[in-house]
């Protein structure tokens, strides 16, 4: 059993996939939609990634990290979030359509419980840099930590 997992944001995508079992290391990619573009034609090049992968891999199941929601103390524009829902709903429809029928759209602190046993981090200090770490920056460093610790070679957060 193949399963494959989509990390969508507005120009770049995350991908992981690979066969359902204990340890297990899956094949990463990261798609870039064209920042400079526009949000359809962005889209569209996501549209035809995801189809084409989809076709390679034949996955029996799929997961989409579900789309950040705006917080007072992290303002996301409309479009933003448009695009966002847009291309998470993109990548399970094109799911469907090439026979994979089990997608399920995951919250990110449900990944983090999972990966690394911790639902969320608190901001921190760092005295060198002299620097606030925000909550965010310190989930995605314990998430590359743990990718390093099972020895696969990731290059960014993505």
């Amino acid at each position: 059993m193949t399963v494959v997992f989509f990390d969508v944001s507005t120009r770049l995508t995350g991908v992981a996939y690979g066969p359902a079992v204990k340890d297990a290391v899956p094949t990463t990619l990261v798609w870039d939609h064209g920042g400079e573009a526009g949000v359809y034609r962005r889209l569209g090049r996501l549209l035809t990634s995801a189809s084409a992968l989809l076709k390679e891999i034949r996955p029996t199941a799929a997961g989409i990290e579900a789309p950040m929601q705006a917080f007072p103390d992290a303002p996301v524009s409309q479009a933003t979030l448009r695009a966002l829902t847009g291309g998470a709903m993109l990548v399970g429809a094109v799911c469907d359509l090439r026979g994979v029928h089990d997608v399920r759209m995951t919250d990110v602190q449900e990944i983090r419980a999972h990966f690394l046993d911790k639902r969320t981090f608190r901001k921190s200090y760092d005295p060198v840099a002299r620097r606030e770490i925000s909550s965010r920056d310190m989930a995605k460093a314990a998430v590359m930590n743990m990718c390093r610790m099972r020895g696969w070679k990731v290059q960014d957060d993505n």
